[in-house]
């Protein structure tokens, strides 16, 4: 987690930083939603289209596939766009209590994105999909360089010479 140590000297800076304390929220909250919206988009582009022979996760998979009509999607299947048009970033509370979360609506996107650990994802869909944990954590690199060059902003801007 980010944190910030600061040298009170004269009282002057914590009266600036008390100022600085409805800021730094909006500052960090903006760089973050800003990033991952970066990922949404990266997550809604279209993966490659699939190698054949298809790698099947198993021979049970293949079976529900072709029982199911292409599990209900139809066979052969066409892509609709509606894995790419599931993600969504879902901004909650307010100030220091914000939350953002990147998911996606589609029931099956976990197969295909995998999910926040890096997992579930099938392997008819490795390497033509990017998964959705790799994704965020490149993504979440900019936002620590982004948030920091904000925040050392703000300090300036109010006169901490930080």
């Amino acid at each position: 987690m980010p944190s910030i140590s600061v040298r009170v000297q004269n009282g002057k800076v914590y009266q600036s930083l008390s100022k600085l304390g409805d800021a730094l929220p909006g500052l960090i909250n903006d760089d973050l939603e800003a990033v991952l919206d970066e990922a949404r988009d990266e997550m809604a582009q279209p993966g490659s289209p699939i190698a054949y022979p298809v790698r099947w996760d198993s021979e049970k998979q293949r079976r529900a596939y072709f029982a199911t009509d292409g599990f209900g999607a139809g066979i052969p299947y066409s892509r609709t766009g509606g894995y790419g048009a599931g993600y969504v970033v879902e901004k909650t509370g307010y100030q220091t209590r914000r939350q953002f979360t990147l998911y996606n609506r589609q029931p099956q996107a976990k197969y295909i994105g995998g999910d926040a650990g890096g997992g579930r994802q099938s392997r008819i869909h490795r390497g033509r999909w990017p998964l959705i944990f790799d994704v965020v954590r490149r993504h979440a690199g900019k936002l620590l360089a982004a948030t920091q060059a904000a925040v050392h902003h703000a300090f300036r801007a109010a006169g901490i010479g930080l």
